[in-house]
């Protein structure tokens, strides 16, 4: 009798040490603020470059050319992060830029 409660009683202790260890350890999630300015560097870079999307690698601007070539802005660095950026409400119509 005395074995069987002391097994329970090891068990017990067993499942709450493991939640409480299992709960303190969680994975936090870190949220990445954007900049403040973010809309307003994808507006100039869109009004600049008469293009209807382009994309950013290494804080370079890369524009897609219609024959599927890219053209890298060298002179322009951006602060945006790598990804795909749409310029909307671009009414112009580039010859060259896809």
């Amino acid at each position: 009798m005395f074995f069987t409660s002391n097994l329970i009683f090891i068990a017990k202790l067993t499942v709450v040490l493991i939640f409480i260890f299992s709960c303190t350890k969680m994975n936090v999630k870190i949220f990445n603020q954007k900049p403040k300015n973010e809309h307003l560097i994808v507006l100039s870079i869109c009004k600049k470059t008469n293009a209807s999307h382009f994309n950013v690698k290494n804080h370079r601007v890369i524009l897609k050319r219609k024959d599927g070539k890219n053209i890298e802005l060298k002179h322009n660095k951006s602060l945006l992060d790598d990804g795909y950026y749409f310029c909307t409400n671009q009414k112009k119509n580039s010859l060259i830029l896809d």
